[in-house]
């Protein structure tokens, strides 16, 4: 579901999202004129407490402990994301948790039909529904997508390297 839904359900409409076919995508409510788009950001902080950003959820069929998940930018030019922030509702507050956040500097792709897959984000067993809302768009507060998918994962391990240090000359290329 979304909270901000395509002025043209049938050929922009979540459905795009999953269709398998990149010349399709999910555009958010878009206008001209007396249109008054979802609030950008404020004082720093996503919304304004009133409004909200253009979001996607997915309720999934049963609780994962991990997940990642992955999209494609659309054939618009200058329609890519450029911040999100996910989250997760748990089913015994019935609060949003707030997972992590991407931005810029988590390679966000900015060309068209270019895809981004997100870091492993631990859920615990108390999740089913999910939340990726745009923080921040390349142009107005769009939420532009060609493909959407979700996956279970295995929990991000971390690995610790020993570093060995090694005195001496050692040959690199011809002899």
């Amino acid at each position: 579901s979304t909270n901000a839904p395509s002025n043209k359900e049938t050929s922009e409409g979540l459905a795009s999202l999953w269709d398998e076919n990149l010349n399709t995508f999910y555009h958010s409510t878009w206008g001209s004129g007396s249109y008054l788009p979802l609030t950008w950001m404020n004082n720093g902080y996503w919304g304004d407490g009133i409004t909200e950003w253009p979001y996607i959820e997915v309720e999934l069929t049963e609780t994962i402990e991990n997940f990642c998940f992955s999209y494609t930018t659309s054939t618009q030019n200058n329609r890519f994301p450029q911040g999100f922030c996910i989250s997760a509702m748990n089913k015994k507050t019935g609060k949003w948790e707030e997972l992590g956040t991407l931005s810029m500097e988590d390679n966000l792709p900015q060309e068209n039909v270019k895809k981004y897959t997100s870091p492993v984000y631990s859920l615990g067993a108390n999740y089913t529904t999910i939340r990726v809302e745009l923080t921040k768009a390349s142009y107005k507060n769009y939420m532009v997508l060609a493909e959407l998918a979700f996956y279970s994962c295995e929990a991000a391990k971390q690995e610790t390297v020993e570093t060995q240090i090694v005195k001496g000359f050692v040959p690199f290329g011809r002899p």
